[in-house]
């Protein structure tokens, strides 16, 4: 059975708190999304640059990923984030892909940083692709404008 993590604020949020949530956010429930895991043959691990516009981590490395679209597998959605962020499109080929994990992401991620305005469930796919980093690399269509990554 899931359960919080023991620093998640939603675990520690009282009835009052929870009573007190707008509508909009009380009513949203939570969000479901999907981080792809890309590993060559060569165990290269692919990577991307979150723009530095974005509200929540800028500029921070992460997976390929996003939300889920409604009726939508979670491969299939993770396979089509992957392709909208990279241009990688293995949508159609024949992959090894497992789950690796779930992840819990709350925002703010302290209630002293005030109510909690976002709850997603993650899903980490691992997705072994039969191609070494360099192949892979070949076949990105990376957007560049307004990034500033480090590292």
């Amino acid at each position: 059975m899931a359960q919080h993590n023991t620093c998640c604020p939603v675990l520690y949020m009282t009835p009052r708190v929870r009573d007190s949530l707008p509508p909009e956010i009380a009513g949203r429930g939570v969000n479901v999304g999907i981080c792809v895991m890309v590993e060559s043959a060569d165990r290269a691990v692919l990577l991307t640059c979150r723009s530095a516009h974005m509200r929540t981590f800028a500029g921070a490395w992460v997976p390929p990923g996003g939300h889920i679209e409604a009726g939508e597998t979670i491969v299939e959605a993770g396979l089509r984030e992957l392709f909208e962020e990279t241009g990688l499109d293995l949508r159609d080929s024949r992959l090894v892909v497992e789950t690796l994990g779930l992840w819990e992401s709350v925002y703010p991620h302290l209630l002293s940083a005030g109510d909690p305005r976002r709850h997603h469930l993650v899903v980490y796919l691992h997705v072994l692709v039969p191609q070494p980093a360099d192949q892979i690399l070949r076949r990105l269509k990376v957007r560049t404008g307004g990034i500033n990554c480090r590292g």
